[in-house]
């Protein structure tokens, strides 16, 4: 059962590296099957350890494959010497390397009664930026220095914004949230926590709610938790408690109603609880507090989106999910509407009157019913789509700005006979893992590398670039 259990969860790590990471790394595979493929079939027909023996094996020889054929190296024998000292230096490096995440995740936040916007770059440093002159300039930035990483947005508050931030040295990762002052950039609040913070932070009932994964060895079981950091006067900044989740949760935490949460795990566990409930339970027993959890066949990797009573999200075998929440709190699972796409869904999906968009990570738009989610049409814009779409609307015009790796933002329309055509884009080869701001008449996208591109709406002419980390213009 262990043995099956590893061969399943290698295998989806392999999908999620093919659909997820592959189309974001340069270069080409020698073979005619790739690595991740041959990986696949390997592991399923020999089995996990002699699987992964000939997988590495084999991105070895892909490795260095040019350098043989550059040098032509037909000797048996000095290619085999060469294949060995790269194997062995193959194996030294792996062990001493931090494979440290990139940042860029975050969006761009708009205080929209200051006319001020706050961003996590990929250094971690929180930034406010103003405008001065029509020419958008750094009024002040957090910490100083580069600090780790960051998936989470800003969340701005009346007279403060809270960030969050990680980093990792080897094994052991740390969480750092704090809350700064708007006008100076002052720390009012700073907790430090023993894991990586994973996206979404949301505030409910002056509580803070943050995902995390542990790093405690010992809890084989619970392999993220909950925090819940307390925003009122007397206790601002006190950690309150810790709910244990079952399975790493990718996309952070959603709510719905006025009083509820939402998480999805890599483990397939879905959990609602009710605020009120977590925050009065006492002995930790929050399980008093859940409104209705559930465990599906596949890991979620997706965004969980509740609206009009109705949850959908994704898994990592390309499946949609549609269900009432009060089937899914009365345990009327058999209710669940499922589409198979076959591709990673990644992003939020767009609610249009009666109908639900849904973009998946190759480019595929799926129109579906919302009742029935049942497809009513289906386009492609051949790109991998890496953030949320929005909408660009006029009184006359409606499209989709979809933001795309190394592609720009592309246009696509959502009117009569053009409905699904690609209408061009805001242009720009930078990597991009967020989504994109409408500020009256220009168009903000952070790239993964820490620029602002500020973007003429209607010329789709780039009219600035900030480097955030430089704090100056980009080069």
């Amino acid at each position: 059962m262990i043995h099956k259990n590893l061969i399943k969860a290698s295998l989806e790590s392999l999908i999620f590296y093919k659909r997820a990471i592959s189309p974001y790394v340069s270069g080409q595979c020698n073979f005619s099957i790739t690595c991740s493929e041959y990986a696949q079939k390997t592991i399923s027909s020999k089995g996990i350890i002699k699987g992964l023996f000939l997988s590495i094996a084999r991105i070895i020889i892909c490795s260095l494959y040019p350098i043989i054929k550059r040098f032509n190296l037909s000797n048996k024998k000095i290619s085999l010497k060469i294949f060995f000292f790269f194997s062995l230096l193959f194996i030294i490096c792996i062990s001493c390397t931090n494979f440290s995440p990139q940042g860029g995740w975050s969006n761009v936040v708009k205080d929209t009664n200051q006319e001020e916007f706050y961003v996590i770059s990929d250094e971690g440093r929180l930034f406010q930026i103003q405008f001065n002159d029509q020419i958008p300039m750094i009024n002040w930035s957090y910490p100083e220095e580069e600090n780790g990483t960051s998936y989470s947005s800003p969340i701005i508050r009346q007279n403060s914004v809270i960030g969050a931030t990680y980093k990792c040295k080897g094994q052991a990762c740390q969480g750092d949230i704090v809350e700064l002052d708007k006008l100076s950039g002052e720390v009012l609040w700073k907790k430090t926590i023993p894991s990586k913070i994973n996206s979404n932070l949301i505030i409910i009932n002056d509580t803070l709610f943050v995902a995390s994964l542990n790093n405690e060895k010992e809890d084989k079981i619970n392999d993220a938790s909950i925090y819940m950091i307390s925003l009122k006067e007397g206790a601002i900044g006190e950690i309150i408690g810790k709910i244990p989740i079952e399975g790493e949760i990718w996309s952070g935490i959603h709510s719905y109603g006025e009083e509820n949460i939402i998480v999805g795990t890599m483990k397939g566990m879905i959990y609602s609880y009710n605020v009120d409930e977590l925050l009065s339970v006492k002995n930790k027993k929050y399980s008093e507090a859940l409104i209705f959890s559930h465990k599906f066949p596949h890991a979620i990797n997706s965004p969980l989106a509740v609206h009009n009573k109705r949850l959908f999200f994704g898994d990592i075998a390309g499946n949609f999910y549609s269900i009432k929440l009060e089937d899914f709190k009365n345990n009327q699972l058999d209710k669940i509407k499922i589409l198979t796409t076959n591709e990673w869904i990644i992003n939020n999906p767009i609610f249009l009157n009666d109908e639900v968009y849904l973009f998946t990570l190759n480019g595929d738009i799926y129109v579906l019913d919302f009742d029935t989610n049942e497809v009513k049409d289906k386009f492609s814009i051949d790109k991998i789509v890496v953030g949320d779409p929005i909408i660009l609307s006029d009184a006359s015009d409606q499209k989709f700005l979809i933001p795309t790796e190394k592609k720009g933002i592309e246009i696509v329309s959502n009117n009569g006979f053009e409905k699904g055509s690609s209408l061009g884009n805001y242009p720009t080869d930078k990597k991009l893992y967020s989504t994109p701001l409408i500020d009256g008449r220009t168009l903000l996208i952070h790239t993964q590398d820490g620029e602002i591109l500020f973007f003429s709406i209607k010329s789709r002419d780039l009219i600035y670039c900030l480097d955030l980390n430089k704090g100056s213009v980009c080069d």
